[in-house]
């Protein structure tokens, strides 16, 4: 009997052992160059020179190559579609509507990098009425904007991380003098 449980014992151990481990790989580096691109487009900045990344390529351990390997959810090629373009094309109206209040500074970026009204000085009830309802249409684009890039990177349930990659981008590429809250307002 003591022998029959060493003998499952260590065929638990070799069936453990043996297991190979799926990692879902959550592509932040493409959706970053992916995201760059798009803010640039909606932004109409498509010819200014990349940012450089803040993010240097860690090197692989002596564990990692012993540990399973990573498989990855898709090229970054492949987060536009005709869906994500279509949402480009009318986030980058919604800016230029929005630009001359950014310009003045009645309107920012908060720390989600969505467009918010900072500043009512200056402008009248309509106008009040007509940005309010271009940072309802910012907000509704660049939600679903996050949804589909999430989809299209094969990580649906991932959208909070889209945008949490986007902000920065959004606030990155702000125009000089964009007003950006980050904990407290800040002229950029």
């Amino acid at each position: 009997m003591r022998r029959l449980f060493q003998i499952q014992g260590v065929f638990i151990l070799l069936l453990v052992t043996a297991c190979v481990t799926v990692n879902i790989y959550f592509p932040a580096a493409e959706l970053k160059r992916d995201a760059e691109k798009v803010v640039k487009r909606v932004y109409g900045i498509e010819g200014q020179e990349e940012q450089e990344s803040q993010e240097s390529a860690p090197g692989q351990s002596w564990l990692e190559l012993l540990g399973p390997s990573v498989a990855h959810a898709q090229d970054y090629q492949s987060f536009s579609n005709s869906v994500t373009r279509g949402i480009e094309q009318q986030l980058g109206q919604v800016y230029k509507q929005l630009k001359p209040f950014y310009a003045s500074g009645n309107v920012g970026l908060d720390q989600n990098g969505f467009a918010t009204l900072r500043d009512k000085s200056g402008l009248n009830m309509q106008q009040i009425g007509s940005i309010n309802r271009l940072i309802s249409q910012d907000r509704s684009l660049k939600q679903q904007l996050y949804q589909e890039k999430a989809k299209a990177a094969q990580t649906p349930g991932k959208a909070g991380k889209v945008q949490a990659i986007y902000a920065d981008i959004w606030k990155g590429y702000a125009a000089s003098g964009t007003w950006i809250q980050d904990g407290g307002w800040r002229q950029k």
